[in-house]
């Protein structure tokens, strides 16, 4: 049915401001580029990791290490990504950062792992 204004054909244009839209994502890429070169600045394996194990974002030693490629490792539950006994320290490890908030020390089966800790708070 066309829209009539006073019994003639109209057409009817609506129009948003996207400036600030395009503005907080020029934010986020900004916020993204930053954060790459904050992983990729260390020499040892990276990840970031929500308070479940599924993993975020990973630096590039990270993926060449673990021989995976990073749209595949993103938002795979890092547990998952080990056998045996090492998934299992691995996930109480994880548990204990998560759950108290501190960080936590310590070496895995020949892994070498340093420090496991919480960025920022749960929720």
């Amino acid at each position: 049915m066309p829209i009539l204004l006073e019994e003639r054909p109209a057409m009817m244009t609506t129009a948003i401001d996207v400036t600030e839209i395009k503005r907080a994502e020029a934010e986020l890429q900004e916020s993204e580029r930053t954060q790459r070169s904050i992983l990729n600045a260390s020499d040892a394996m990276v990840f970031l990791a929500d308070a479940n194990g599924v993993i975020i974002s990973t630096n590039d030693k990270f993926v060449q290490q673990m021989r995976v490629k990073p749209e595949i490792v993103v938002g795979t539950v890092v547990h998952g990504m080990m056998s045996g006994d090492v998934a299992k320290a691995r996930k109480v490890h994880y548990n204990r950062v998560v759950s108290s908030g501190k960080p936590v020390f310590s070496r895995i089966h020949g892994w070498h792992l340093v420090r496991e800790q919480l960025v920022s708070g749960p929720g």
